[in-house]
């Protein structure tokens, strides 16, 4: 027998609500938001979002990435954490 794991509504959004303040921001500095992407809920660096727009804006989220790990020494990239997969919610 096979147990699937639901969520429902009310759970995903308090726990999306609980990450989103647990880490508002990314190492870049720019802020992290909840954003629905490939049958789940990821909080990622707003950079990310914008980079989906157009391929300037994508090479301009990876030179701030570069920077950013370079400017932290620790090798840091943007956030992005998958949160709730949307498959799972009853």
């Amino acid at each position: 027998m096979s147990r699937t794991l639901t969520i429902d509504n009310t759970r995903a959004l308090d726990l999306i609500e609980r990450e989103n303040e647990t880490e508002p921001s990314c190492a870049c500095g720019s802020w992290t938001e909840p954003v629905w992407r490939d049958g789940a809920v990821w909080l990622e660096c707003s950079t990310l979002a914008r980079a989906q727009a157009s391929g300037r804006s994508r090479l301009l989220a990876s030179l701030m990435s570069i920077q950013s790990a370079t400017a932290t020494g620790a090798g840091k990239t943007h956030t992005r954490r998958r949160l709730v997969d949307t498959g799972v919610m009853a």
